[in-house]
């Protein structure tokens, strides 16, 4: 789902370098369903998590803590924020830098971001009201598919609870 997403994106703006970050706040946890970075080739493991503690000072932690899209050069960002200009353990630096939280009921739950090591491919406000429209969706499908693993969770679980029942009634014949 998310690789065709970012083909889509691709044909409307540049996004080779592509990432979806996900919070989970009662693990204090980040992960990474999807990353796609032309120069960051390791990036961080897919799907693993990782303690939250290991991004602090990242452009990513700053749209989960503010909630809000960033856009611009790194290090003018993350001089704005009062971070250090070149953060370590956070991959290269990039050119440009996009990204725009993913929402539910007002609540961050994730980071949507493009990036650019290329001087010919900057991004402008009309990038950053698709890449929002664009984690509008993302959200959409991503809270779908939550609900639906949690529906699928409690059926395996009332049918192992129904099994446990069965096989007691029918010890106790």
């Amino acid at each position: 789902l998310i690789a065709g997403v970012h083909g889509i994106l691709a044909g409307l703006m540049y996004a080779e370098n592509f990432f979806i970050a996900l919070v989970d706040s009662e693990r204090d946890v980040l992960t990474f369903p999807y990353f796609r970075d032309s120069v960051d080739t390791e990036g961080p493991p897919i799907g693993a998590p990782i303690p939250r503690a290991e991004y602090r000072g990242s452009l990513t932690d700053q749209v989960f803590s503010q909630g809000r899209s960033l856009m611009g050069a790194p290090v003018e960002l993350l001089r704005e924020a009062g971070l250090p200009e070149r953060p370590s353990g956070f991959g290269p630096l990039s050119l440009d830098w996009l990204g725009v939280p993913l929402t539910r009921g007002g609540d961050v739950f994730g980071v949507v971001v493009v990036q650019s090591y290329d001087p010919e491919h900057r991004y402008s406000d009309r990038e950053r009201a698709l890449l929002g429209y664009v984690a509008q969706h993302i959200a959409n499908a991503l809270e779908r598919r939550q609900v639906h693993d949690e529906l699928e969770r409690r059926v395996a679980q009332r049918t192992d609870e129904l099994r446990y029942a069965n096989e007691a009634l029918r010890a106790e014949i």
